[in-house]
């Protein structure tokens, strides 16, 4: 029976990130984890008004890595 992977885990609030949200997943995407880890990102919006949400969808829908 093999270890099940440890998973590392980023939660960020933000609200109205839209100029920022890019650069930090972007950042947090580049971090290298050791063999055996997984990374997963959460991030809870808050009802951003100024296109955080749909930078935010579209980064996502760019992301191959499952």
């Amino acid at each position: 029976m093999t270890n099940p992977a440890q998973t590392i885990s980023v939660i960020v609030p933000c609200r109205n990130e839209r100029d920022f949200i890019e650069p930090f997943c972007r950042s947090v995407a580049a971090q290298a984890v050791p063999d055996g880890w997984a990374l997963e990102v959460l991030i809870a919006d808050g009802l951003s008004d100024d296109g955080t949400r749909e930078r935010l969808s579209a980064f996502c829908a760019q992301d191959t890595v499952t």
